[in-house]
């Protein structure tokens, strides 16, 4: 006869709740992962939602902000192993006795009360700190709540009086219905990857089909030139401007396609923002960039050349825009270099040191700030107290009001460069278009 097992610590209602909800977490941990890789390009919930509604979500700020880590971690990886973990003990529940059930609840809800502190502090840095929200951060901090409220109910209700012991059968029935559960989770968690590597591939499938029509289109507009005899000028629109210079390989200057031209561009100019050229300009160009960024490093290149051409009747405006979490700390010493007008000797070391995927670390900072002529010392400890990690932030919400969601990015008197047009032949041509 098979030995029966006593799990009279074992409430199947309260246990499978648990068990569901902290498979929900593991859905939008592995959900905010997904989108946080995509830079949130489809809104903080990765689907199209209203305007008015979006507005009310920036989650990218807040997994950039101080409060986007955990002891140097990120949140959507602790957040993931979190729920990994309550994960397990609610699975060891299946087997064990009524004198371990309740050693691993009573840990199962440590960790949870845990959780709850956690978010709490995230939700009220959210608020009060940043002014920013992000969605799927609340909706875990939600899930977390529920799970110290079952946990509440589990640990405060008596046991039944009685209670029948659960037998062998039985275990088995809920150790196939947890690994089901389990099993579904990760098809889901795949399904959500593999939906959004999809619609990569559409998209640039799309592209590749929108160059293949322009190639054409500009085939037959030759033919049209030829049999004429004579020059057509290209169409003025808000997006490509008129008699476009061509390269060797036939590249039109262009205007972004997507981004549209801003009107109030004025208000994007901010009294801490660095700059060479004239001050008092009409045309200002802004450059949008990450220190970390290779391309962004390449067009630097270019923009110094344009810069040496026009620098008496063009203001350029650099706007250092972070990609990455371990780019603010370096942006934070780009603005400490600007108060000690070191602000071009700090970014050219920066590129030039350029660790693309884990940064520079704050001693590699001080160290070019003692190289530059600055001290040290006491860079790294105005980053350890995070000055002007908030200004970071303000400005990149302000670069995101506008459209801005990557870089490299070009701006002229609020009008965006398309990236194929970023050479320094076409910038030049964009320029002169605007001195006329």
């Amino acid at each position: 006869m098979k030995r029966e097992l006593i799990k009279t610590g074992f409430r199947p209602v309260i246990d499978r709740v648990v068990f569901v909800l902290t498979l929900l977490g593991v859905l939008t941990t592995v959900h905010l992962w997904i989108q946080q890789n995509r830079g949130f390009d489809r809104g903080c919930l990765g689907i199209t939602l209203s305007e008015s509604i979006e507005e009310n979500f920036d989650c990218e700020s807040v997994l950039l902000s101080e409060a986007g880590t955990f002891f140097g971690i990120p949140n959507t990886v602790s957040g993931h192993l979190f729920y990994d973990l309550l994960l397990l003990l609610s699975l060891s529940l299946v087997f064990l006795d009524d004198k371990r059930i309740n050693i691993i609840k009573n840990l199962r809800l440590l960790f949870i009360v845990g959780g709850v502190c956690y978010t709490g502090y995230l939700v009220y840095y959210q608020y009060f700190v940043l002014g920013e929200f992000c969605a799927l951060c609340l909706i875990s901090a939600t899930i977390v709540s529920i799970l110290l409220i079952t946990q509440v109910f589990d640990r405060l209700l008596p046991l039944p009086q009685g209670a029948a012991p659960l037998r062998l059968g039985r275990v088995k029935n809920e150790l196939a219905l947890t690994l089901g559960l389990v099993a579904l989770t990760m098809v889901l968690a795949v399904a959500d990857i593999q939906y959004f590597k999809g619609l990569d591939v559409l998209e640039k499938n799309k592209a590749d089909l929108a160059v293949i029509e322009a190639g054409k289109a500009k085939g037959i507009e030759a033919d049209v030139e030829n049999n004429l005899g004579n020059n057509v000028e290209t169409p003025v629109t808000s997006q490509a401007p008129e008699a476009l210079p061509k390269s060797e390989e036939e590249t039109v200057c262009e205007y972004h396609k997507t981004l549209e031209p801003v009107e109030e561009w004025e208000l994007q100019i901010n009294a801490r923002d660095p700059y060479k050229g004239n001050a008092n300009a009409e045309v200002v160009v802004f450059e949008y960039f990450d220190p970390n960024c290779p391309h962004c490093k390449l067009l630097h290149e270019t923009m110094e050349s344009v810069e040496e051409k026009y620098s008496a009747s063009v203001q350029f405006i650099y706007k250092p825009f972070p990609l990455w979490s371990y780019s603010i700390p370096q942006i934070q010493a780009l603005y400490l270099a600007a108060d000690a007008h070191k602000f071009f000797d700090m970014l050219d070391r920066q590129f030039e040191l350029q660790q693309h995927g884990k940064g520079l670390t704050t001693e590699q900072l001080g160290s070019i700030a003692d190289e530059i002529g600055m001290d040290g010392n006491k860079l790294m400890q105005q980053l350890q107290n995070k000055k002007y990690a908030r200004l970071v932030l303000t400005q990149r919400k302000s670069a995101r009001s506008i459209g801005i969601r990557s870089a490299p990015v070009v701006m002229i008197n609020g009008k965006f460069i398309a990236s194929n047009s970023r050479t320094e032949d076409c910038l030049s041509w964009f320029i002169e278009k605007e001195l006329k």
